[in-house]
């Protein structure tokens, strides 16, 4: 019979024996393949136009959508990898969790004359049976949930609801995730236990230690989190624009977070848990220098643990911190740069027209300006699927009545007609542009003038064109300015028409608008994270509490009870907290700082454009969900310990 027959039963015993943490280490790898395999199904399908239904569109409108997906590929792409990434990470964790389940075991079989390498080999082995089997079946169910994930991600806005895919079945995809998974873990069993652990039959026998006993803080450790930090500080200090200016710098803000957050919690961990335990002296007595010298021991381990939560917690923060002066800058623009008193929300071009004849008959109004904004037009000379080109069709004579702003370049007494004015950095006064129409039709604009605006974006081209034109329009509104003291008559006048809303309240609609996007985007590209996160949270605190039952006897049979002993793992919970609490306070005014100096005058909106609330509600139920699990993990442990002293 071969070695590997043989090994077979050994394992099959050790699966037996620690089935709960097997079965939580396969819900985080099935979780985590699942939605690996969703996004990169999706992703794939998206980026090469494979998955798309091109029979559903006129060659224009294919142009137009491959135009769309390619520009957005740089956001699937962060999406996407991101995704996978932390899945890779937290799966790798959860096995090395689940491993060090059984260093007592594999000890004893360092007694009994198994090598080293034959007790890598034969958790390897088992971590390729084990992930294959899980990998299989979750891979093919993320084939099927990847439909409905492209559904949700429509729903709120990421894709066009005209939008329709057919993902298929792509071969090459599945297999590609399930190898990374399977080799993901794998590689965690291989080394789940060091070289130096296996070969102390001693320490290996120890039951209070994890396979990450961390008595001195290497150089390494201190020297990696040194680089994290300083990598982030550059990359906030010198990082180009972000928020609408650059979106996908946007997302690796809070991505960039992670890494120093989980270099520097081993470091946190055994300070936190000093003060804490001298602080709760009274309270736990001698179980607080526990609580310390186990901190202090196993600082990784409770890093580990706690990694979940700053990775949630920081993304979700990082993001939100990222988006609000984003947000402040953009109402300021609106609040400094619009001097209309009134706009007018048509739902038709026909509307639009009706809307300013009748407002041009009021005594009380002094300017009219129409507006709509497409992108289903072409800019010949451009490659198709470079990006899409933003065309604002208003009524140019009036646009110095209604906004604030100099030209950089040219002037306004040169626009009208087919002369258009550009908010490109990159052109000039005189460059040619050809538009080519749905129906066929094309038209040759020149550019008079060149401004810099973040109301509109790309180019300004006079109403007038729009009818030759003819493309279908959104975001409709005409911008009124009135007498002193008649914009509340006017705006009764005209009410029946269209909806009509003062300045105030366009603003605050656009504000609105905003924070919507800023939400649906979170969620969107981070909220496959956020699953993950919580799933390894709890993956792991159960391991991690579980695999320390010979320390719970030892500690009941020296006459500590058992709620002392369920005390003393919350008060560890509570370090860990604390210490998430630390880092990501420290992490996060540094990143407002950096934002908030950017935003200028508008440094107090920026601050209040910030949803702090979200994000303490969101570290408060993080910190729920840990002490839970914690506490519900330690009373499975200690179910058969005395409750009394």
């Amino acid at each position: 019979m071969s070695s590997t027959a043989r090994q077979l039963p050994v394992s099959v015993a050790f699966v037996r024996h620690h089935l709960s943490a097997y079965v939580g280490a396969a819900v985080l790898l099935g979780v985590a393949t699942v939605i690996a395999t969703a996004e990169m199904v999706l992703y794939t399908g998206l980026a090469s136009g494979a998955a798309v239904d091109w029979s559903q569109f006129s060659e224009f409108d294919a142009r137009v959508v491959r135009s769309s997906l390619t520009a957005s590929r740089g956001i699937l792409q962060v999406m996407c990898f991101t995704t996978v990434a932390v899945a890779l990470v937290l799966v790798f964790l959860g096995f090395r969790n689940m491993l060090a389940l059984r260093r007592r075991e594999l000890g004893q079989m360092r007694l009994a004359g198994a090598s080293v390498l034959r007790i890598r080999g034969m958790i390897a082995l088992e971590a390729l049976i084990f992930s294959a089997i899980v990998v299989i079946l979750a891979v093919l169910l993320g084939q099927l949930f990847a439909h409905p994930f492209y559904l949700l991600l429509q729903n709120i806005g990421v894709f066009g609801q005209s939008l329709h895919v057919n993902l298929g079945f792509p071969v090459v995809t599945l297999l590609a995730v399930a190898a990374g998974m399977i080799l993901c873990s794998i590689i965690a069993a291989w080394f789940s236990l060091r070289g130096r652990q296996t070969a102390n039959v001693l320490e290996a026998l120890d039951g209070n230690t994890t396979g990450q006993a961390a008595r001195r803080m290497g150089v390494m450790r201190i020297a990696v989190a040194a680089l994290s930090v300083a990598g982030l500080a550059l990359f906030l200090l010198f990082m180009p624009d972000t928020g609408s200016e650059n979106p996908v710098a946007s997302l690796l803000v809070p991505l960039l977070i992670v890494f120093p957050l989980g270099a520097l919690a081993p470091l946190v961990v055994p300070a936190v848990a000093r003060a804490i335990s001298w602080i709760l002296r009274p309270i736990i007595r001698g179980s607080g220098v526990l609580v310390a010298q186990r901190a202090n021991r196993d600082a990784r381990r409770f890093a580990s643990n706690v990694l979940p939560v700053l990775i949630l917690v920081g993304v979700m923060g990082g993001f939100s911190i990222g988006s609000g002066p984003d947000q402040a800058t953009m109402q300021a623009d609106y609040d400094t740069q619009i001097t209309a008193d009134l706009v007018a929300l048509p739902e038709t071009t026909e509307q639009a027209d009706t809307v300013a004849d009748d407002a041009a008959e009021e005594d009380g109004v002094t300017g009219v300006m129409r507006s709509a904004s497409t992108t289903r037009l072409i800019e010949v000379g451009r490659p198709d699927g470079t990006f899409l080109t933003v065309f604002n069709f208003v009524d140019l004579t009036s646009y110095t009545d209604m906004f604030v702003g100099e030209p950089t370049s040219g002037s306004f007494a040169d626009v009208g007609g087919n002369r258009i004015v550009s908010t490109r950095e990159t052109d000039e006064v005189g460059d040619l542009i050809e538009v080519e129409a749905p129906g066929g039709q094309t038209v040759q604009l020149e550019v008079g003038a060149v401004i810099s605006s973040r109301i509109y974006t790309d180019l300004l081209v006079d109403w007038n064109v729009l009818e030759t034109l003819n493309p279908q329009v959104w975001d409709l509104r005409v911008f009124l300015t009135t007498v002193p003291g008649q914009s509340g008559t006017v705006a009764d006048a005209l009410s029946e028409t269209a909806p009509m809303l003062t300045k105030a309240e366009f603003v605050q609609t656009r504000v609105e608008q905003r924070q919507s996007s800023a939400s649906s985007g979170n969620i969107a590209l981070f909220g496959t994270v956020y699953a993950l996160a919580i799933v390894a949270m709890i993956q792991g605190l159960a391991a991690s509490t579980l695999n320390r039952r010979s320390e719970y006897r030892m500690l009941n049979l020296l006459g500590i009870s058992r709620p002392r002993i369920i005390t003393t793992l919350l008060s560890e919970a509570a370090v860990l907290l604390t210490t998430s609490a630390v880092l990501l306070t420290a992490a996060f005014a540094f990143i407002a700082w950096r934002y908030l100096s950017g935003a200028g005058d508008a440094v107090a909106t920026a601050i209040a454009a910030i949803p702090w609330g979200e994000i303490a509600l969101t570290f408060g139920a993080m910190s729920a969900l840990f002490l839970s699990t914690v506490f519900v993990s330690a009373l499975i442990a200690t179910r058969k310990l005395t409750s009394d002293a």
